[in-house]
């Protein structure tokens, strides 16, 4: 079998249907044709008898009653018999006009000279007719009779004869060929059809027989859809089996438009929008499909968000806490109580509390430095010693401690209604190299969760390193103060000996110079 007849038999209803719309498509191409040929036949009819009407009516019509009346106002003076006179010299002028028009239309150049020609004669007779009507009103019969006998109208008529014939002849001739045409465009619009039927009805066989195995096709194509829809993107869990094609494929739609609708709205970041008609009676059977994958989707996204919220939480709070430490780490007591207070507000703690480590060895003790929200009055321990309570446990352990069951007594959060235990205490020791510097405590209503202690840890080294290096300056600066007070003193020690040497030095020179003038007196005692 060869490749075009292949492609026949693969494509015969195409081709079937294609060649009928040709059919059509030249049918209603020849329907319009033969329409506008209908149309303009009819019209040349049209216009062909109205030419025929006009012309026999400026003789039969126009010329006649003006004849009439002009000869029964000259009867009885009337004038009301001149109504018909004048009527029909105005109604001769738009007839005329109208002659004109319809040979113009019509391209009878010369039948519009030869109307020309009657038109004058025409106008003659009319201007004839005026005097006789002058003289009949003056009375002077006997000249109205005179120019009556003239008999002008037959004048006229020997002119307007020929010409009406002639154009009587010629329009019978056009309304002749109209009609012929006409008949034909009819002819021609019946064979179309005959042609049109004679093709289309096989086809329309065929394309039925092709519909109905489509249909077939269709049904189970429905069926396959349906089945997909529920197994690959949602299952309502109350699917009916006998819905229409339509309704099959609308809700196709509808669960695409609402994965749409799902994916724009987590991409806006809102994972809080649902599948419309995910129920907990039909979660189970949407695991696996594309509403429980975008569901499980949006969950890991949540906690993907939530993750990016802590970091950037963490991120913009050590920001922050490290430039109050870079601005207070030259002042110790400044520095604690900006960053007790900074801690504390910004993990919504509602008391907070510092203590720096002092001392070595076996004489170490925490100083509580500053403090945030506390009633003072209730503080009067103001040092813990290495091991003492929380506090001192957290410091010799260097480890953080979080109780979520607060012991009674322990420590109270005051407001304006009272004092309340808190829900949950974080001692967190402030490290820098290992080295515990300092621990905070903060107490809240809320549980700390795990990345705020972390935050906290991770700040506790910025404090513990400032705190370190105040006691490192404080302690240079202990060290420079007893240099200076030893140079201070080695410069005394110094101005004094070199007095004593100054004094010695005198007392040299005076001893050496009383033994040269001990010399002296011997030599004279000698002499002498």
């Amino acid at each position: 079998m060869s490749r075009i007849q292949q492609f026949i038999e693969r494509n015969l209803i195409l081709l079937g249907i294609s060649l009928t719309v040709l059919l059509m498509i030249v049918s209603s191409a020849l329907s319009w044709y033969n329409k506008q040929e209908m149309l303009r036949t009819t019209a040349i009819k049209l216009q062909a008898e109205e030419l025929r009407k006009r012309i026999d009516d400026i003789f039969t019509q126009h010329i006649t009653k003006m004849d009439l009346g002009l000869r029964g106002y000259a009867l009885t003076q009337n004038e009301q018999m001149l109504i018909p006179y004048t009527s029909s010299i105005q109604m001769n002028k738009g007839t005329m006009a109208k002659v004109d028009s319809l040979l113009h239309v019509q391209n009878l150049d010369t039948s519009r000279v030869q109307f020309g020609k009657i038109r004058e004669a025409v106008n003659t007779y009319i201007s004839h007719c005026d005097h006789m009507r002058d003289l009949a009103k003056e009375g002077n019969t006997e000249e109205f009779l005179a120019l009556l006998k003239l008999d002008k109208g037959y004048d006229l008529w020997k002119v307007y004869s020929p010409f009406a014939s002639r154009h009587r002849a010629y329009v019978d001739v056009v309304i002749q060929k109209a009609q012929a045409d006409y008949e034909a465009a009819m002819s021609r619009n019946l064979i179309v059809q005959a042609i049109l039927l004679v093709i289309g009805l096989p086809i329309l066989g065929l394309v039925v027989r092709k519909l109905t195995i489509d249909a077939a096709s269709r049904k189970k194509l429905l069926s396959d859809l349906e089945e997909n829809n529920e197994k690959y993107l949602f299952n309502p869990g109350n699917s009916d089996r006998d819905e229409s094609y339509e309704q099959v494929v609308a809700t196709s739609i509808q669960n695409f438009k609402e994965a749409s609708t799902l994916v724009k709205a987590m991409s806006a970041g809102n994972f809080e929008v649902n599948w419309k008609g995910l129920t907990e009676a039909n979660k189970e059977l949407n695991k696996e499909t594309l509403a429980g994958e975008l569901l499980q989707m949006r969950e890991q996204m949540k906690l993907v968000k939530a993750e990016d919220e802590r970091r950037n939480w963490t991120n913009e709070g050590l920001a922050r806490f490290s430039e109050i430490v870079r601005n207070n780490q030259n002042n110790l007591e400044k520095l604690s109580n900006e960053a007790i207070s900074f801690l504390t507000k910004y993990l919504k703690a509602q008391q907070g509390s510092l203590f720096v480590v002092q001392g070595d060895g076996k004489d170490v003790v925490l100083e509580m430095l500053a403090c945030y929200a506390f009633d003072r009055k209730k503080f009067i321990q103001k040092q813990i010693s290495a091991g003492s309570g929380l506090v001192g446990q957290a410091y010799l352990e260097a480890d953080t401690i979080l109780l979520t069951d607060v012991p009674k007594g322990y420590i109270e959060i005051t407001s304006g209604l009272g004092d309340a235990t808190p829900g949950c205490l974080a001692i967190v020791p402030m490290k820098y190299n290992d080295m515990v510097e300092a621990i905070i405590e903060l107490a809240s209503f809320e549980r700390f969760e795990d990345y705020q202690i972390r935050f906290l840890e991770k700040a506790g080294e910025f404090v513990a390193s400032a705190i370190l290096t105040v006691k490192t300056a404080e302690h240079t600066a202990r060290l420079l103060q007893d240099s200076q007070e030893q140079a201070e003193m080695l410069k005394s020690q110094e101005e004094e000996l070199r007095q004593n040497m100054e004094e010695l030095a005198a007392t040299q020179e005076e001893m050496y110079r009383k033994e040269r003038d001990l010399e002296e007196r011997l030599r004279m005692l000698e002499r002498k």
